[in-house]
């Protein structure tokens, strides 16, 4: 069931007297009406939230001593075990100054990423150094051991057992 078409379609082609937008048009025209700046203005920027504090000025300082004593620690044998603990103590104490006074320091993640990659570059760093400690004494007593030995075994000895067998 279709409904009967309107007896006086209105004219869409004019825009209405009472200030709203102008329809669609089934001839395709449209009006629209004039103003008298070219230009809509904009809109100013609402805040949200409330503001944010500044970053704290040792934060990024902790950040990069950490990640670059971390890259040291796993890339450099262990040199990074005097730089990243920078960044671990630099990392808790910037995280508790934040913490301590949240409204006038930001940058909170900043100062614990340093913190956590300080961690972790100190301890892969440390067990890198105590890997080549233990190797370096393992090396000195198998020298200390072979010197002490008193086994008159020689090479001519072992070449006259393996030559009487032929």
């Amino acid at each position: 069931m279709t409904t009967p078409p309107p007896e006086n379609p209105p004219d869409f082609s004019k825009p209405a007297d009472d200030g709203t937008p102008p329809q669609w048009s089934p001839q395709g025209s449209q009006s629209y009406p004039q103003t008298s700046q070219p230009y809509a203005q904009p809109y100013a920027q609402a805040p949200y939230g409330f503001p944010q504090a500044p970053p704290h000025p040792e934060a990024n300082t902790a950040m990069v001593l950490g990640i670059v004593g971390l890259c040291l620690s796993v890339m450099c044998g262990g040199i990074g075990v005097f730089i990243a603990p920078f960044g671990w103590i630099k990392g808790k104490r910037v995280m508790s100054e934040i913490d301590a006074n949240p409204s006038a320091y930001g940058g909170r993640g900043n100062a614990q990423a340093g913190f956590i990659t300080g961690l972790i570059g100190t301890i892969f760093g440390a067990l890198y150094m105590l890997f080549w400690v233990v190797y370096i004494i393992f090396i000195i007593v198998m020298i200390v051991v072979a010197a002490n030995e008193t086994d008159s075994t020689t090479f001519d000895s072992v070449n006259a057992l393996l030559g009487s067998r032929i």
